[in-house]
């Protein structure tokens, strides 16, 4: 849950996106979608968040994020949005990864 707060509080400075936090898509909820708030901007953005404890398998988180993302990325709502581009982002207490997802 922090991790989420701290991306979004990162995010609020893009001030030509508009933030969607975990908006309600045929019952699945995409942690933060990014869009642009006119045309001009190039790319609009889906972010899925997972947090790795140290116990947990990172192949794991990972692949089930990836996993994830293209359930949204199927979705018809999420393709009518032009110009997205998909993120899983992975954080730990040693950082944060991102991962771009392809449909």
């Amino acid at each position: 849950k922090y991790f989420q707060i701290i991306a979004l509080s990162l995010f609020s400075f893009a001030e030509f996106y508009f933030i969607d936090s975990q908006p309600e898509k045929n019952k699945k909820y995409p942690d933060i979608i990014l869009t642009g708030r006119d045309e001009r901007v190039p790319n609009n953005y889906l972010f899925e968040l997972k947090w790795k404890k140290d116990k947990d398998s990172y192949s794991y988180i990972k692949k089930e994020g990836i996993k994830q993302v293209k359930g949204y990325l199927e979705l018809d709502k999420i393709k009518a949005i032009p110009k997205l581009r998909s993120y899983l982002l992975i954080g730990s207490k040693n950082g944060v990864e991102f991962v771009e997802v392809d449909s």
